[in-house]
């Protein structure tokens, strides 16, 4: 739990360091190994607390499309005011056309996110971002959050504030003009290159972080039997069940890896010959009477010394 809270606490930050206010609904919700956690309404992301971290259904997560792990809600300024119309916004910028996708919905959940669930996940098939209404104001406008999605954490972080980039030069534009919104063909290519082209970069990250968070646990797990044998008394035992229980861990991390290696002389190898060439030759061969070497001959079955036949490998 304490590596999944630094995780979670690093992009919270990352998510209050905006420039502009996040609102009272700004919530993170990641997918790790351990299942889905979330900051609680209305936490303090710029300094978040282990209390304010809480366990979520895996439902939360709107599975339109494979790699979905992270969500951030949010009610930053000009998606507000954008919002408060009840109109999808469509990319007038070649960035939202690949953060996003084709456009950000809006999505009707006045009667509660669980009966908005189907329509949102259709939406996140393609997209990655879309407006939630949850209420009315008197006024007549319309009241809700921001719903920005992810592979990652950092992610959604980005597609929130390119989104909200584009909802305030579309405000903008609307002074001087309609802005002119990318075609839908052209959106979803370059939705598209986004996608497989940061797929790698992406993967890399997530190794990092899974690396990052093993060497945190290392550290608190060498620390613990650290201080367990400084509480015995015994400095140099607990410097040596923390060493023990630190090679313990790598090894056990680095079994899958050796498991899935084929390292059976009969599995298929591109240098299998020459493996057994140098095998060959490095075979230790001894002469009863003469100190020349004895003569070789090649058969079926190996290579065999002409005196004995004893074959010296095969």
């Amino acid at each position: 739990m304490n590596s999944i809270y630094a995780y979670i606490k690093k992009y919270a930050a990352m998510l209050a360091a905006q420039p502009y206010p996040l609102g009272l609904a700004a919530r993170l919700i990641v997918e790790t190994d351990e299942g889905v956690f979330g900051t609680v309404k209305g936490a303090d992301l710029a300094d978040l607390s282990e209390t304010e971290l809480e366990k979520l259904p895996l439902s939360v997560l709107p599975k339109g499309r494979q790699g979905i792990r992270s969500i951030v809600i949010s009610q930053t300024p000009a998606c507000q005011e954008w919002l408060r119309r009840g109109q999808a916004l469509f990319p007038a910028l070649d960035d939202m056309a690949q953060v996003i996708g084709t456009r950000a919905a809006v999505i009707d959940a006045r009667g509660g996110l669980r009966k908005a669930v189907p329509q949102l996940v259709r939406i996140m098939r393609t997209n990655a971002g879309c407006f939630m209404v949850i209420g009315r104001a008197p006024n007549g406008t319309y009241l809700g959050y921001t719903l920005t999605v992810g592979r990652t954490p950092y992610e959604a972080i980005v597609a929130m504030t390119v989104l909200e980039k584009s909802a305030e030069v579309a405000l903008l534009a609307e002074k001087i003009g309609s802005p002119q919104p990318v075609s839908a063909w052209e959106c979803r290519r370059m939705r598209s290159i986004y996608l497989k082209k940061y797929s790698k970069s992406e993967a890399s990250a997530r190794a990092a972080e899974a690396a990052a968070l093993a060497a945190h646990e290392d550290a608190a797990a060498a620390k613990t039997a650290t201080d367990a044998g400084a509480a015995d008394g015994n400095t140099d035992l607990g410097t040596a069940n923390a060493a023990d229980e630190l090679q313990a861990r790598q090894t056990l991390r680095r079994l899958p890896v050796q498991l899935r290696r084929r390292t059976s002389p009969l599995a298929p190898c591109r240098n299998h010959r020459q493996h057994a060439k140098k095998r060959c030759a490095r075979s230790l061969w001894t002469t009863a009477s003469s100190s020349s070497p004895p003569v070789w001959c090649k058969g079926p079955g190996g290579i065999f010394r002409r005196a004995s036949m004893t074959p010296i490998c095969w």
